[in-house]
């Protein structure tokens, strides 16, 4: 768990964050952007 989560800057978490963060799948869902099954409605 990150120390600076309840302290750290905007900065700092996006630093972080930026590290680690992959992009969307395809198919997604278009709310929460979660991935969803081949043929499944987005």
């Amino acid at each position: 768990m990150c120390s600076y989560r309840i302290t750290g800057t905007a900065r700092l978490c996006s630093d972080c964050v930026g590290r680690t963060l992959q992009p969307v799948a395809e198919p997604h869902c278009s709310v929460c952007s979660q991935a969803v099954p081949p043929g499944m409605p987005s």
